[in-house]
């Protein structure tokens, strides 16, 4: 099958009015800008910044993710500064939805953001889990070892046989720790005053 080279139009925009003000839409979402907004709503839900005091705190992460994921859509696929914009306001007034509703792969961007959402916290659950595990089995480990002062002086021996065998692998491991050359002191020689200069009174 022969090869063309297709030519792209510019992204196609829409231009809408709100309260008397006029604003610019992208129509369609590109992968790049997929990735940003989800990036933008998963930061916003993982950073420090409260939204409000009796919120619990699973709504809260959510109401975080939500009002991140807004603020990626209008900073991507729109013109509008979202420097100090209120998220309410955004809703309530009816903005979102006359954004959302020019954006036309809307749904496919939200079923992308919630997929990368999901699959980075099935990673970090997934990260803690083993790193549990590893705790519990050190833990478990060293339960079960044997303190006596009789098995302690036999770890001491192997851990001497161990360092011997790996200073003839690494002659620079010395087989006795006072052998260890100690950095010298540096004397700190103060100057005596000059005879010619009067002492102070």
């Amino acid at each position: 099958m022969e090869k063309i080279k297709l030519s792209f139009p510019e992204v196609e925009k829409v231009e809408l009015e709100f309260n008397g003000q006029k604003f610019i839409v992208n129509r369609y979402a590109s992968p790049s800008d997929e990735c940003t907004i989800a990036n933008f709503a998963v930061q916003t839900s993982e950073s420090d910044d409260e939204i409000g005091e009796d919120s619990l705190p699973d709504i809260e992460k959510l109401s975080k993710f939500e009002y991140g994921f807004i603020g990626g859509v209008l900073h991507t696929m729109t013109n509008i500064d979202i420097q100090d914009i209120n998220i309410d306001s955004v809703v309530a007034s009816g903005l979102w939805q006359k954004v959302k509703s020019s954006i036309l792969n809307y749904h496919d961007l939200v079923a992308f953001v919630e997929k990368v959402s999901k699959d980075r916290k099935e990673n970090l659950e997934s990260k803690l889990n083993k790193l549990v595990d590893n705790v519990g089995g050190f833990i478990d480990n060293i339960s079960k070892m044997d303190w006596s002062a009789e098995n302690l002086k036999s770890m001491v021996e192997q851990i001497g046989i161990g360092k011997e065998e790996l200073g003839k692998i690494y002659p620079v491991v010395q087989e006795n720790t006072d052998k260890v050359e100690k950095p010298k002191k540096t004397k700190v020689v103060k100057e005596k005053p000059s005879k010619s200069t009067p002492e102070a009174s």
